[in-house]
């Protein structure tokens, strides 16, 4: 340290030592999922993006629970080394870790077969974290008309409520949404 003091006067000093970093802090995380249901003639996409609020620790790898018959098409996010599906769960690794926040974007499908058809719709799971909010949107493309949605524990909102995860003709065609 260089400093200029005055010839007259007092000066007075204090410091204190650098906090202790510890290394070893089990990784704690909040997730925020925002999903739009686009349901098309024969086929369901989901379009989810995961938003990681980290606290504590570092994530190396996150891990979602995938709905079952739900194929991942598309996985994209900053510093991302690797995904994979392993026993129904979806694993994404990262080249550094993250330890302050990050963005995860899922994409997949489910193959419907011809039209009438019921869906339940069942979202990502994300594991690993302290809690989970979201929102979720069903749209309507190709010509199909979405009928009678009954979603349980979660409450509906305004449309414009809903945080942007696409564009085009799956925005536009949003015919409801909850939280």
């Amino acid at each position: 340290m260089t400093a200029y003091l005055p010839t007259t006067g007092k000066v007075s000093l204090a410091w204190r030592s650098r906090p202790t970093i510890i290394e070893d802090l089990e990784p704690l995380a909040f997730a925020e999922t925002t999903t739009i249901y686009a349901v098309g003639e024969g086929v369901l996409r989901a379009h989810s993006k995961v938003v990681y609020r980290i606290v504590q620790g570092k994530y190396e790898a996150f891990e979602i629970g995938i709905p079952e018959g739900l194929n991942i098409l598309k996985v994209e996010g900053a510093d991302l080394k690797d995904w994979r599906i392993v026993e129904g769960k979806l694993r994404v690794e990262l080249h550094e870790g993250e330890d302050e926040s990050y963005e995860l974007y899922v994409e997949g499908e489910k193959l419907l077969g011809a039209l009438p058809v019921e869906v339940e719709l069942r979202g990502l799971e994300v594991l690993g974290v302290e809690r989970e909010r979201g929102h979720v949107g069903v749209s309507a493309v190709e010509e199909v008309k979405v009928e009678g949605i009954e979603i349980e524990g979660l409450s509906q909102v305004n449309i414009e409520e809903l945080p942007k995860v696409v564009d085009g003709a799956i925005w536009q065609g949003l015919v409801t949404a909850y939280k």
